[in-house]
């Protein structure tokens, strides 16, 4: 995790077949929420408060039978916006 123009910017190496990652944030460490979708393995949260740290987990995302089916979280990461 690092900072582009001050806001986070999150960066996971890609997972065979996966199609989409799912993002989760909370501003607590604890109760992470469903927040963005993205297809690229990187993310930068630019909707972010400046002095408040941010946590996040990702869920890589395979689309089979016509549904997705998600991965377990991956690790925590953290980082104060600027």
């Amino acid at each position: 995790i690092t900072t582009s123009s001050g806001k986070p910017k999150i960066s996971w190496s890609a997972v065979d077949g996966a199609t989409k990652y799912w993002i989760y944030r909370c501003t607590d460490g604890k109760n992470f929420k469903y927040y963005d979708c993205t297809t690229k393995t990187s993310y930068t949260n630019k909707a972010t408060t400046a002095g408040v740290t941010y946590y996040y987990k990702i869920k890589s995302v395979i689309y089979y039978e016509r549904q997705n089916i998600a991965s377990d979280f991956s690790n925590t990461v953290s980082i104060k916006s600027k």
